[in-house]
């Protein structure tokens, strides 16, 4: 068995705010893995909805990815804005994967896989905030920011 290494690209640094690129809530997923091998997920760009699953191929992450890159390639609703070069086209689908402290390196890996399997072609490691550590450990609920 030959080793294989996936390409790793990384965003250009910009310094200008209109350089930067304009993400909208519809076009990104959240996926964090957790300590006991379990994966938690949410749409959006804020903690709501947050839902658990496996890495099963049957009814697991996969699912929902593919459930998601489906529903915006459709969804007339989330588009690029007038003014941007590719104005009314559907928004790309951009995965954020955040790694809960204590998460094993073999769901890295299989989360990793998942994005291939899957074809998305933009997704980001970057680590879980705050909110998102307590709706996981609260079993999928924000209770100390539910007051604001």
């Amino acid at each position: 068995n030959k080793p294989q290494a996936m390409e790793l690209n990384m965003p250009k640094k910009v310094n200008e705010p209109e350089e930067q690129t304009d993400v909208a809530d519809c076009q990104v997923m959240n996926i964090l893995l957790d300590t006991l091998d379990q994966v938690w997920y949410y749409e959006g760009l804020s903690v709501a909805g947050l839902q658990k699953t496996t890495f099963a191929g049957d009814g697991g992450i996969r699912n929902e990815i593919l459930k998601k890159q489906k529903e915006l390639a459709k969804s007339g609703a989330c588009v690029y804005p007038a003014g941007n070069k590719r104005a009314g086209q559907p928004r790309d689908f951009i995965v954020l994967i955040k790694m809960m402290k204590g998460a094993r390196y073999n769901n890295m890996v299989g989360i990793l896989d998942e994005m291939d399997i899957t074809g998305t072609k933009i997704y980001a490691i970057q680590e879980p905030d705050p909110i998102e550590v307590e709706a996981v450990e609260n079993g999928g609920s924000v209770k100390s920011f539910a007051q604001e």
